[in-house]
């Protein structure tokens, strides 16, 4: 039973919460288990420093060096049992298998020091770290939040998702443009809206206009020419549109990438053109050829997608592979995967695939094939194209009966 002096503290404790008692009372205090504000059983608990604590198999210890291990006290220490461990202060720090880990703002969860971070908790050894009470994870040189379903890490680059599309962005050099949630270029360091694009890659400039056979054709000034910004949809005799050898369009892909042409079709000659030169088959061709372009505009010749290339990357050669062009001029959509386009200048190249005399059709998705008016041989001409899984514009020659796409550039003095 508790004496008199005892329970005279137990009445201070309980009703007025008494603290301050004299070093001469608090032994006695606790041996009838008064501990601080707390009541306790001494036959199952301890107190030490003002706190309860409960006995290890009936025995006291000094919960700022020990711990209880099933029945044994023994001295906290934590990591191989071989080499003694590393001691650790048992009130203030915890052991997870090896680590020692603060119990302030730690925990160990599966074998694994995890740190508190706003209402998550996260591993600092697993490229995490917290940032205003978020975790973030490492990407390349960067941190995102990983729970953000709107940004991921896609080789070791943040990317954001744009809008209601499926495209993501680089917010570092791209940007999500406003009405059409298309993924776009920044032009410098600035957005521009859908009616403009960016200009020699620095200046947001709207798009210039052109009016033929009832479609209204996008351009852009890129260097010292203009270009359409779009593929030739003009329903000349004997083009077609991908996958319709019909003439038709059952399938939408001439509004999508425009019509496919063979050569003396795009040229506006006589189809014996295409397996004969032209000196041969009695066709005239002038230096800036109209073809089936508009009055003013002309079928680019290697002449001219030598100066767009250069336009582009001063260092490619004429009638060459140029490195760095391909990326720059193609769409940053419509591109199956791979090597998509950053369309920095507003030439918009797009993947209208390539048809086949007898029928077939083959690479929408891959690649770009535009016709040059450079004849190369008697049943073979020039043409420029870009690869879904390549960064250059590639020079070539093909047969004339293949169907490329057409881009027409404007004739100038």
């Amino acid at each position: 039973m508790p004496n008199t002096k005892t329970k005279c503290l137990l009445f201070l404790v309980t009703f007025f919460g008494c603290t301050d008692i004299p070093d001469e009372l608090r032994e006695d205090a606790e041996s009838d288990g008064i501990c601080g504000n707390s009541i306790y059983n001494p036959s199952t608990n301890f107190c030490f420093g003002g706190n309860v604590y409960a006995k290890c198999d009936g025995l006291r210890y000094n919960p700022t060096t020990q711990i209880c291990q099933g029945i044994a006290v023994t001295y906290a220490r934590c990591g191989s049992m071989m080499w003694g461990g590393y001691s650790y202060k048992p009130l203030e720090q915890g052991c997870c298998v090896s680590d020692i880990f603060s119990l302030a703002d730690q925990r160990c969860q599966n074998g694994v020091v995890e740190t508190k971070c706003g209402t998550d908790w996260y591993n600092q050894s697993n490229q995490k770290r917290c940032e205003r009470n978020v975790v973030e994870t490492k990407c390349g040189s960067g941190w995102y939040n990983a729970s953000n379903s709107n940004l991921r890490c896609w080789e070791n680059v943040i990317k954001t998702k744009c809008g209601t599309s499926s495209d993501w962005y680089d917010s570092k050099t791209q940007f999500c443009q406003s009405g059409t949630n298309a993924v776009k270029p920044l032009c410098g360091t600035l957005l521009y809206a859908s009616t403009q694009y960016c200009k020699n890659s620095t200046t947001p400039t709207q798009y210039g206009s052109l009016e033929y056979a009832g479609q209204i054709y996008r351009t852009v000034e890129i260097g010292t020419q203009t270009w359409m910004a779009e593929n030739l949809n003009y329903n000349a005799s004997n083009s077609r549109c991908y996958n319709d050898y019909t003439g038709g369009d059952r399938q939408g892909n001439c509004a999508k990438y425009g019509r496919l042409y063979n050569w003396a079709t795009a040229m506006d000659i006589d189809a014996s053109c295409n397996t004969s030169t032209i000196s041969t088959c009695g066709a005239t061709v002038s230096s800036k050829h109209k073809g089936i372009c508009p009055v003013g505009w002309h079928i680019p010749s290697n002449a001219d997608w030598n100066v767009l290339m250069k336009s582009i990357d001063p260092s490619c050669s004429d009638n060459n592979d140029c490195a760095s062009a391909g990326t720059k001029l193609k769409a940053t959509s419509y591109w199956n995967s791979f090597n998509v386009g950053t369309d920095n200048y507003g030439f918009t190249a797009l993947l209208g695939g390539s048809g086949y005399s007898d029928g077939s059709f083959r690479f929408v998705g891959d690649y770009g094939l535009w016709w040059s008016a450079t004849e190369y041989d008697d049943s073979h001409a020039y043409y420029r194209y870009m690869g879904c899984n390549y960064a250059y514009v590639r020079s070539d020659h093909d047969d004339k009966s293949r169907l490329f796409s057409v881009r027409c550039v404007q004739n100038k003095a």
